[in-house]
């Protein structure tokens, strides 16, 4: 499964159980990321995929992290992602990184959940965000011989 998450340039995920941020551009650069597939996400985030060609891409689920486990894309927001990184049914990390600080009581440490390589990193402007940071970071197997 191919996780995709938004941070701040701290790697704030969230803040009082809401998103920091969101941004359109980002919304279009996630459906060139996902091609023909699907993405999986949870109710609370479904309310910002709200643009017409997201209408047959969406799967919004009250258990999102299940449904996607077979699947490809999922969207994540305030969901505790540590049981399936440790379990390696996370291959890839898709982390969108906005350009500014914001409150925030979640964080994302991809290090706590297994070794991850970075893969690539690409900038793009948003539409609320000056410019937005794509970070792409694949699971490795530990050597621990």
């Amino acid at each position: 499964m191919q996780v995709i998450l938004c941070a701040d340039e701290k790697n704030g995920l969230m803040f009082n159980h809401r998103r920091q941020s969101q941004d359109r551009e980002l919304r279009k650069r996630i459906l060139t990321i996902i091609g023909e597939e699907k993405l999986y996400t949870g109710a609370c985030s479904a309310g910002q995929f709200t643009e017409k060609e997201w209408e047959d891409k969406l799967v919004i689920c009250e258990d999102p992290m299940a449904a996607a486990a077979g699947n490809i894309y999922y969207f994540a927001e305030g969901q505790d992602l540590l049981p399936a990184a440790e379990a390696g049914v996370i291959e890839e990390v898709i982390l969108y990184r906005w350009d500014k600080v914001y409150p925030a009581d979640t964080w994302i440490d991809l290090s706590r959940s297994g070794n991850w390589q970075p893969v690539s990193a690409a900038e793009f402007p948003g539409y609320s965000h000056e410019k937005i940071t794509e970070e792409i970071y694949r699971r490795v197997e530990r050597n621990d011989s």
